[in-house]
This record gives structure tokens, C-alpha cells and sequence, in this order.
């Protein structure tokens, strides 16, 4: 078990945060939390610079302490995400990731589209319309038969 102020050794803490083994919470996560995993335990953060005050943690069966997320609050999402974590395979999990950040890199891709078109096509198309180089009616003609 980790004693009242030290850390895992691969748990990687800035200088001037503190980890602290929390025992028991309002809301019985600690307890909770044996239940979807007797291995599974809490260690509270404090100064953490990025906002993080818990870190959930797994005593594997190698005897390493392993971090399993940190987290903001204790609520019930962390019984939620350790159920997800538990039961749903990392392959289907890997695979729904790798989804997301294909949509995500997508969607960057169209933005970035958007924002090349407003800074150059856009003003690019009125010139050339004020040059007269195109009409610049937006008018569709009709294709002549024979010809492509």
C-alpha cells in the first residue's frame, strides 16, 4: 500500500505534489470501487498543476502499483469508467478511439478547407470577378450534347 505521503514509483509527479491514500469519500467511491475491483484504490493529489486531485490506481499482480486515470472529482464516474474499463474489451475500445480520431482529424481537415477558402478562394473569386475574368453570376450552363 502506498503510505500516507508517497506515490507509486511509476506514478511521475511534478515537483511540489503530494499523493496521499484516500481511505474513505463521501460518496463510499473507495469502497465502491474494491467492488468492481478488489486491486483498484485511490490516491489523492494534492497541487497537482493540471487540476487533477485523484488518481486511480491497480495493484497488479507483479506487485506494481499501475495508474490506471486520474481524474478531477470523485463521483460516480469513476465507478462507471472502471465497469467500462473492466468490461468492455480494449480492442473494441481501441477501435471506437481510432473512430473518434478519424472523425475528429476529418472534421479538422473541412475546417481547415473553410478557413483556406475564406482567407484566399473567396477573395481570389471576387477579384476575378472584378477583373472580369469571370462572370460573376452564379449560373450553371446547360452541357452541349457531343461534347464533354
Amino acid at each position: 500500500m502506498v503510505p500516507g505521503s508517497s506515490a507509486p514509483s511509476n506514478l511521475v509527479l511534478a515537483e511540489g505534489v503530494r499523493a496521499a491514500m484516500v481511505e474513505g469519500d463521501v460518496f463510499n467511491i473507495c469502497e465502491r470501487i474494491k467492488e468492481v475491483d478488489p486491486s483498484l484504490f485511490i490516491i489523492q493529489l494534492e497541487n497537482d498543476a493540471k487540476g487533477c486531485a485523484y488518481a486511480i490506481m491497480e495493484r497488479c499482480a507483479d506487485g506494481t502499483d499501475r495508474l490506471v486515470y486520474k481524474t478531477r472529482e470523485l463521483d460516480q464516474r469513476i465507478i462507471d469508467k472502471c465497469m467500462y474499463l473492466k468490461h468492455v474489451p480494449f480492442e473494441h475500445r481501441a477501435e471506437k478511439i481510432m473512430a473518434e480520431v478519424d472523425a475528429e482529424e476529418e472534421l479538422r481537415k473541412q475546417e481547415e478547407a473553410e478557413q483556406f477558402y475564406e482567407r484566399l478562394g473567396g477573395p481570389m473569386l471576387s477579384q476575378f470577378a472584378h477583373d472580369g475574368f469571370i462572370d460573376s453570376r452564379n449560373v450553371s450552363h446547360p452541357k452541349v450534347k457531343g461534347r464533354l
